[in-house]
């Protein structure tokens, strides 16, 4: 899965966002993030929140990681594992995890 974004507009308006995976050399995750980051941050003066999500590994499983941002200032990070059968075709999901963020489209030191 290539990471992918959500925004809230100041008028209320929900968009999704992504980055192209062609713009980057590898396609790999962490530029495609950086990327999408960009666009974002490239537009937050019409913003009011953007999410941020990508499926990534975290000890020694899978995770999807959510970073969520509002322009006020708050910022947090929400990680749920989970575990695929490829024979049944199923998804587990594990313990959902929430825990501080770290602003980086609102960020005050970076503008």
């Amino acid at each position: 899965m290539y990471p992918y974004g959500a925004t809230v507009g100041r008028d209320g308006q929900i968009a999704m966002t992504a980055a192209d995976p062609a713009a980057v050399e590898r396609s790999n995750s962490r530029d495609l993030l950086a990327l999408l980051r960009e666009g974002v941050t490239a537009d937050k003066g019409a913003l009011r929140a953007a999410a941020f999500v990508a499926d990534l590994r975290m000890e020694g499983g899978d995770a999807i990681r959510v970073e969520l941002e509002h322009s006020e200032g708050a910022a947090i990070v929400v990680l749920l594992p989970y575990n695929r059968s490829r024979l049944r075709k199923s998804v587990k999901l594990g313990d959902m995890r929430v825990q501080l963020g770290a602003l980086g489209v609102w960020d005050t030191q970076r503008s």
